[in-house]
């Protein structure tokens, strides 16, 4: 099997030269490179992955870290960023963080070894807007979610406050006055962006949501459950008639608490999901959810990679879309 030895004594170079060639630095002359890129082929020499960035100049490669790919709002924002890179030329590597920091900043470190052309974070610590590697290559991030006011990094993302508004909006309109949210965290930016739409665009309509009908659960469908067992306790005429979830999962163990509780979906409480997960189309009833534009987010994520500044200098915000479909009537409905 050929070494990067055998390179380096065909190409008259030392081990470290073609080591430096591989990684892409500027420091190579372009003479130089040209005799190792010769003996890398004559050779044979493995990786591809290296022998191609010497022609290229570039690893043609990209990363996306997502904190759980479990969740299939993830799996589906991956499914579509891949494609997005593929048919720009690039290969995308998935790296799962399970939100552990230490786990993101081990596959920062693998990627940026492999001179990646770009970085796409989800629910990052990271506060830089790129990774400085050796030899001066600076590895651009985008960011796909954003998780504090105030954050200058460059990202692309739903406009998650539009998602609250759009979500209040239908369900006022179908004739709802009682109304409460579940939300995974309040510490999240785009969560606690689409519960402050919603109860604005609630408030803008003369119907309070009190401190009291903000119930927090977390990311799984156990804690939609967990969140929505606590607001159906209450009697009606307190209990809601319609509750709003900032991510489809939440709904889906809101359904089931219901259900449990000898309710009806849409009769006794209408719900509404967010992102338009694909389960959620085959719940039953089927889930009304606040769809997220993913092939835009891709799209606009590849686009902004190349771009040194956001256009405007904010982020970039996309529409979102209502799904209507049978989890939420007029109350008493169904």
């Amino acid at each position: 099997m050929t070494s990067i030895k055998d390179v380096a004594r065909l190409a008259g170079v030392s081990i470290a030269t073609v080591s430096r060639a591989v990684n892409n630095l500027d420091v190579v002359s372009g003479e130089t490179r040209r005799r190792i890129q010769w003996a890398v082929d004559r050779l044979g020499y493995s990786p591809n992955l290296a022998a191609r960035s010497l022609k290229r100049r570039s690893a043609k490669l990209l990363g996306l870290l997502v904190p759980d790919i479990e969740n299939p709002f993830y799996a589906t924002l991956a499914k579509n960023m891949e494609r997005e890179a593929s048919g720009a030329g690039y290969s995308l590597i998935l790296c799962n963080t399970d939100g552990r920091i230490e786990t993101e900043n081990h596959y920062l470190k693998l990627l940026s070894g492999r001179l990646a052309d770009g970085i796409f974070l989800c629910r990052s610590a990271v506060r830089a807007s790129s990774l400085t590697v050796s030899g001066g290559k600076a590895i651009p991030l985008v960011f796909l979610e954003k998780q504090e006011e105030g954050d200058d990094r460059r990202s692309v993302m739903v406009d998650n406050s539009a998602v609250g508004v759009l979500a209040a909006r239908h369900l006022l309109a179908l004739g709802h006055r009682r109304l409460a949210c579940v939300m995974e965290d309040r510490r999240s930016l785009p969560f606690a962006r689409r519960v402050r739409g919603f109860v604005a665009e609630a408030a803008r309509r003369g119907v309070g949501v009190g401190p009291a009908s903000i119930v927090e659960g977390g990311p799984r469908i156990a804690d939609g459950r967990n969140a929505m067992q606590r607001l159906i306790r209450k009697r009606s005429p307190s209990r809601p008639t319609a509750v709003y979830c900032t991510n489809d999962l939440l709904a889906f163990g809101a359904m089931q608490a219901v259900f449990e509780a000898g309710l009806r979906i849409p009769g006794d409480i209408s719900l509404v999901g967010t992102d338009d997960v694909a389960q959620s189309s085959y719940m039953y009833p089927p889930l009304t959810t606040v769809r997220q534009p993913y092939a835009d987010i891709a799209r606009e994520a590849l686009r902004l990679l190349a771009q040194k500044t956001v256009p405007g200098g904010g982020d970039i915000l996309l529409p979102p879309e209502l799904v209507a479909r049978e989890s939420a009537a007029p109350p008493g409905g169904g």
